[in-house]
């Protein structure tokens, strides 16, 4: 189920879970303690004793797809290699590259894949170097 919000922070032990999650966001209610939410800026934060949850609007994920070698697939998702270098991309992919947020590296032409956040995009004399968080997805 997708959720109007994400839990960016939640009590121990509690999880997001039903179908009435977002109706509770709707009005304004803690899915978890039954009680009020508080607005600050873009964020919904329960202040109740206890509970202290905080919920966030997603993010949105602005994808460029890529497919590594089966060599360079491992280190890259367990962030030993946390980039990729990449030649003579076409104009389609430059513009999806400048626009890019997140990166899915596909393991050769295999459904296996990860999805990490860009950190840096850099152009040197022709290559392109696009690192990411190895942690954060």
């Amino acid at each position: 189920m997708k959720y109007k919000y994400e839990v960016t922070k939640r009590p121990e032990g509690k999880f997001l879970s039903g179908r009435n999650a977002n109706e509770c966001f709707d009005k304004k209610i803690c899915p978890f303690c039954r009680k009020g939410l508080t607005v600050f800026k873009k964020d919904l934060v329960c202040l109740e004793e206890g509970c202290l949850a905080i919920f966030s609007p997603p993010i949105e994920k602005k994808l460029i797809n890529f497919i590594s070698t089966f060599e360079n697939y491992k280190n890259e998702k367990s962030g030993r290699k946390a980039n990729t270098v990449r030649l003579n991309l076409p104009d389609w992919k430059k513009e999806k590259l400048a626009e890019a947020t997140h990166i899915k590296i596909r393991k050769g032409y295999t459904k296996e894949f990860f999805i990490r956040k860009i950190t840096d995009k850099t152009y040197w004399e022709g290559i392109y170097i696009i690192s990411w968080d190895s942690g954060e997805k």
